[in-house]
């Protein structure tokens, strides 16, 4: 029966079904190769973050002062290593200082916390099962991007060379990456790559501003209310609030626990700092900025970074926005835009 059907099948229809093999095969073996080689293609995303970082920097120095691109790449490095350097000569050891406070005195405070729930009703119970968390992996877990950079130094140093080299010269990846196309798509691809490189600028623009502000109201907010090492509490929150929506649920984490250990009011009232900055941001800063910089559903976010942190930790929650802005403005542009034939916006166009 079957040779039968073989013999009755077309040449053309030979050929189409052994084409459509090739192709399911040599997509999942490319999916894959992406699961086995997750980490690398992560370590690749945050370089290409790196370099946007840098054109951020340095596009508006080339446009200025008529610079190469090469130049202009060298000068938003000096400026960025010259601030690294300013503040670790203004904050350094203040900071070093309070960081190691804050090591010191979050275990009080997880202990304190314990106390605290075996007072309530049923309060035992949930103390037993806090108790199976150590405060040190605690501890580690709050800060575990850190912990993470501190050992990864060999990872950090190929995302910073990686992200001079794509910044230095983007239009060459991006005809590298179109010329995977056939001729007819390179067009469409080349939009796409330009309207992502866009909109990952503006995320980074609109995601840096956001930190700043954050960060420095909190560390005033604490310093006001009396809790101690208030300048790396406001730190920890301006760089962990890269990560959207959780990023300042883990910022808040360690400051109130630290501030347990100044007294139960004095946690309450740093619980109200960072209720206050969250609502500052979530209902002022974020809406003026996404208006000008960004657009980008919520919840498509907040998946991402749930996704993102479950597949591949903590440097998967800290890369799931961007990737998922660019993503997000491939699919606009190489789907709604063309397919649908539709002007729809894409992330870091303006609304007007």
């Amino acid at each position: 029966m079957n040779g039968h059907r073989e013999k009755m099948m077309s040449p053309a229809r030979r050929a189409d079904l052994a084409r459509d093999t090739f192709v399911v095969m040599l997509v999942i073996g490319v999916v894959l190769l992406a699961v086995k080689l997750s980490n690398v293609l992560l370590l690749v995303f945050a370089g290409v973050v790196f370099s946007a970082l840098l054109r951020l920097i340095g596009d508006p120095i080339r446009y200025r002062l008529g610079l190469s691109r090469g130049l202009s790449i060298l000068a938003a490095i000096a400026i960025l290593a010259a601030i690294l350097g300013l503040t670790g000569w203004l904050f350094g050891a203040q900071l070093s200082a309070q960081f190691s406070e804050i090591s010191g005195r979050i275990p009080s405070g997880i202990g304190q916390f314990r106390s605290m729930i075996e007072r309530l009703p049923f309060g035992e119970q949930i103390a037993g099962g806090l108790n199976t968390l150590p405060s040190s992996g605690f501890l580690s877990g709050v800060a575990g991007f850190a912990m993470t950079t501190v050992g990864a130094l060999a990872n950090l140093l190929v995302v910073i060379v990686g992200g001079i080299f794509i910044a230095t010269a983007p239009r060459y990846y991006f005809a590298g990456i179109a010329g995977l196309f056939p001729d007819d798509a390179r067009p469409n691809v080349r939009d796409a790559l330009e309207a992502i490189d866009v909109a990952l600028g503006k995320f980074l623009q609109g995601q840096l501003l956001t930190m700043l502000i954050d960060g420095v109201l909190a560390g005033i907010g604490l310093w006001l209310i009396g809790v101690p090492a208030p300048l790396a509490l406001g730190v920890f929150l301006g760089v962990v609030n890269f990560i959207p929506f959780f990023g300042p649920f883990i910022g808040a984490i360690p400051g109130v626990l630290v501030a347990l250990t100044a007294g139960p009011m004095t946690a309450l009232y740093a619980a109200g700092v960072y209720l206050v900055v969250s609502q500052l941001e979530g209902n002022l800063v974020s809406p003026l900025l996404q208006q000008r910089l960004v657009s980008l559903p919520p919840a498509l976010t907040i998946f991402a970074v749930l996704a993102f942190s479950v597949l591949f930790g903590t440097l998967g929650a800290i890369v799931a926005a961007p990737l998922t802005a660019m993503l997000y403005t491939g699919a606009i542009v190489l789907w709604a835009q063309d397919a649908l034939d539709e002007d729809v916006k894409t992330p870091g166009t303006n609304n007007g």
